[in-house]
């Protein structure tokens, strides 16, 4: 992840960025825990979320904090309305990192 992000960085500076732990519905084979992983988001100034897109788990939230994210740094708040059948707080259990 690392070398991912240095060349994100270095090519595609400013990008917002958000931290995904995928496959959640196989967490008996983790290799990293969900602790381990919102330690390392907040050292990157990232949100994290753990998606399971077999399950449907956190995938329209992580792909929607993105989104606001990208709106927000554009000043584009305005056009930011959350779906009606979320709540506006998008990230249960996730780092709450706002920066990338």
């Amino acid at each position: 992840i690392d070398r991912w992000i240095k060349e994100i960085d270095e090519h595609a500076p400013g990008v917002p960025k958000i931290l995904v732990g995928n496959r959640l519905h196989l967490a008996y084979k983790r290799q990293v825990t969900t602790e381990q992983a919102q330690v390392y988001a907040e050292k990157l100034g990232v949100t994290f979320f753990e998606v399971s897109p077999l399950c449907n788990f956190n995938i329209t939230e992580s792909f929607t904090e993105l989104a606001r994210i990208v709106l927000m740094r554009h000043g584009m708040e305005r056009l930011w309305r959350p779906n009606k059948g979320h709540s506006d707080n998008t990230k249960n259990n996730n780092n709450n990192n706002n920066n990338d």
